[in-house]
């Protein structure tokens, strides 16, 4: 004979039940804080930027360009 705790675990309400719990703190979680939070301004020196960035793309370009022509 069953029991009141093999009923519970075998209801399919109790299953969506504890399964909507769970999606609404997950909900609750990532809605609850800045999902994208704003960044802070950057600081350094723009030049030295520049010339990185810079650097960075004629390098990939290179490698891009000398690969396709194989």
């Amino acid at each position: 004979m069953p029991t009141a705790l093999d009923r519970a675990l075998h209801s399919k309400n109790t299953f969506l039940a504890f399964g909507g719990l769970i999606t609404a703190a997950a909900v609750w979680t990532i809605w609850g804080q800045d999902m994208f939070p704003k960044e802070s301004d950057p600081t350094g020196g723009t030049l030295f930027w520049i010339i990185t960035m810079s650097t960075l793309v004629v390098i990939v370009a290179y490698r891009w360009f000398s690969h396709s022509r194989r």
